[in-house]
């Protein structure tokens, strides 16, 4: 049976497959459909696992990433894979305790650890996350986390408000701003997501999304739009 916290969860998440796909804003490319997103969540004994996979045209995956997170919508394991780079890497959370282990594509290994009583987020699960919170942003609130980076082995916090309303293909959104804080915040621009009015349901964001794209001999991030077929 479950109990009155995993009911609040069945509302919170929602099992299935969500489709979408990354659109540059760069330059000659703007517009310009970058990759697929193909995005499933499914319950585990435990609590639930999301994985998402970022395509290119060609159909292969660029970067495929798995969270599984207890039905408080706080993540326990999370990986990544970056098969563009060659890097990989997983964080565990255990309570307050984060360890983070990382090879690059090079195949240096870093670890690091650090601790945090904050809530913690990584990408498959920010639609749970944000439905989760969704009486606060609604309210207008301020929402403070962590967003866990495995290559960098740390995490960084985040500031999350909604600061108005947009109509959009007939419907209306609420317009939020994710904030970087902090010295680091002057230097990287805002992200900005738009939810569903009446649901929360994550509709699309804007910023430095992932995956990367290639720069002469390197890779750089990609300033574009994702966009989702259907909300949740």
């Amino acid at each position: 049976m479950l109990g009155l916290i995993g009911l609040l969860a069945l509302a919170q998440v929602q099992p299935g497959e969500t489709r979408g796909a990354v659109y540059s804003l760069d330059g000659d490319e703007a517009g310009e459909k970058m990759f697929d997103i193909v995005r499933r969540v499914t319950r585990t004994p435990v609590g639930w696992a999301a994985t998402m996979e970022f395509r290119a045209p060609s159909g292969a995956v660029a970067v495929q990433e798995r969270v599984e997170f207890g039905d408080d919508v706080q993540p326990q394991f999370y990986r990544r894979e970056q098969y563009q780079t060659g890097g990989r890497g997983h964080v565990s959370v255990d309570g307050g305790a984060i360890k983070y282990e990382w090879r690059d594509g090079e195949g240096r290994m870093y670890r690091d650890a650090e601790t945090s009583d904050q809530a913690l987020m990584v990408g498959p699960m920010m639609f749970a996350f944000f439905m989760r919170h969704w009486g606060r942003i609604k309210a207008g609130d301020t929402l403070e986390f962590r967003i866990l980076v495995p290559d960098r082995q740390t995490s960084y916090e985040f500031e999350f408000q909604k600061v108005g309303e947009v109509r959009d293909a007939g419907r209306t959104l609420a317009k939020c701003e994710l904030r970087l804080t902090g010295l680091l915040g002057l230097f990287v621009g805002d992200m900005v997501f738009y939810l569903d009015a009446e649901t929360g349901d994550l509709v699309k964001y804007t910023g430095i999304v992932l995956p990367k794209v290639r720069e002469g001999d390197g890779w750089t991030n990609i300033k574009g739009i994702v966009q989702y077929d259907q909300p949740r």
